[in-house]
């Protein structure tokens, strides 16, 4: 976990509201904004936190309302992981060693269920990079919104979704992954936070 109390920087983005966030372990940043004027836009944006300073080269492909709703970062700092849940997918990139996009590496997850929407809310890459997971909190079972968790393995350059899905308490109030989520492999555990914060943990394997 990054941590230096030795300084204090400020970044101030004029791209619009801040969404979400990730640091990695050697302090490299990725952030996720909605457009504050139109709210059409997703940007995501790559910055070291040791300078504030952007990273280039910056996202430049087409971006959604919802791209960047969700945003994670390996510890190395050699993945990401961006969520769209307007669009129901979700995309993963290599980073090079400068910390810049590799646009061949990009990888498309999408929602294995089209009558759920909000997939992509919230993403998690492992230590590894090698596992992700990723809510939908709008996920619906018996018409109550439970909310539903998507892991996936990384097994010859494609993500496999591993089932089956977990889902939140039959009773509609919990909504899983709507306030975070976070994927630890080496002890297959998937933790995460609902609507109102209340945190649960679940065991995968595959």
């Amino acid at each position: 976990m990054y941590n230096d109390d030795s300084f204090q920087k400020t970044y101030t983005s004029t791209n619009g509201n801040l969404l979400s966030v990730a640091i990695s372990d050697n302090g490299i940043i990725i952030a996720g904004f909605e457009d504050s004027i139109s709210s059409s836009l997703g940007i995501v944006l790559i910055l070291d936190v040791n300078t504030m300073e952007l990273l280039p080269p910056k996202h430049s492909e087409a971006w959604t309302a919802g791209f960047g709703h969700g945003v994670h970062i390996t510890p190395a700092a050699d993945m990401i992981a961006i969520g769209d849940p307007v669009e129901n997918e979700v995309y993963t990139y290599k980073l090079n060693a400068r910390y810049s996009v590799d646009y061949l590496s990009k990888q498309v997850v999408k929602s294995p269920d089209s009558a759920f929407t909000s997939f992509g809310w919230k993403v998690a890459l492992s230590h590894t990079g090698e596992s992700l997971a990723v809510s939908c909190p709008e996920a619906r079972l018996d018409n109550n919104e439970v909310g539903a968790i998507y892991v996936y393995v990384y097994i010859n350059n494609d993500w496999i979704l591993i089932r089956p899905i977990l889902f939140g308490d039959r009773n509609g109030v919990t909504r899983l992954g709507y306030a975070g989520i976070a994927i630890n492999e080496s002890e297959g555990r998937v933790d995460l936070l609902d609507k109102t914060e209340n945190r649960y943990q679940f065991v995968v394997s595959h």
